[in-house]
């Protein structure tokens, strides 16, 4: 990823956060509106008098309208003051540079705010949907995308499968655990189906 460009959405997160904690999230969509140049949306609920969910996202209509074919999504859970979830939305250009799609602060991370995300994303591009979307297993997204965008095919990256067999399958299998690595990531390597299906079982 070039400089300039993680340099960009560091400073508008930070511009971000610093407007909230000084004025409050209403107030801060109003700054942010003038301050920070693309597409800024917001979306409330209240309920009884709580407050129920907070969204705010901003959406790069060129980069996604051509590369939109393959995309990459993650979040950072809850590092900031305000415990929001900053979830980013990347993919490769024509020359092969990383290029960030869109930027969202969620004040949760339920299958209702990432349906919201997704469908600011489909408007965005026009109702155009992308062919794949990699992420991690986080199950409010996995629900949002089963439910919003069932045809496409989503993939959860390997790095947290691997993170996920440490934590869980590690400790049950003990001494065989090595093997089973060595199993699994052969399997995983197949380039194709048939050859999978036979190293897989």
């Amino acid at each position: 990823m070039r400089f300039n460009t993680l340099n960009r959405i560091i400073l508008i997160v930070k511009l971000m956060i610093q407007t909230m904690m000084r004025f409050g999230y209403w107030k801060c969509l109003k700054i942010s509106k003038k301050k920070i140049p693309g597409c800024l949306l917001l979306k409330k609920s209240i309920k009884k008098g709580y407050f129920i969910f907070f969204g705010w996202i901003r959406i790069n209509r060129i980069y996604i309208s051509i590369y939109h074919d393959v995309i990459v999504t993650d979040n950072t859970s809850r590092t900031n003051k305000y415990h929001m979830a900053l979830c980013i939305f990347v993919g490769v250009d024509n020359r092969n540079y990383t290029r960030i799609f869109a930027q969202a602060l969620l004040s949760d991370e339920i299958s209702a705010s990432y349906t919201w995300v997704l469908e600011q994303l489909l408007e965005a591009n026009n109702g155009i949907t992308p062919t794949i979307i990699i992420s991690d297993a986080d199950t409010g997204l996995d629900v949002a995308l089963k439910t919003l965008l069932p045809h496409i095919k989503h993939i959860h990256c390997i790095f947290y499968i691997h993170q996920n067999l440490d934590c869980h399958m590690q400790s049950f299998l003990g001494e065989n655990y090595c093997n089973f690595l060595f199993k699994f990531y052969s399997a995983r390597n197949s380039l194709n189906e048939t050859l999978f299906e036979i190293r897989w079982n």
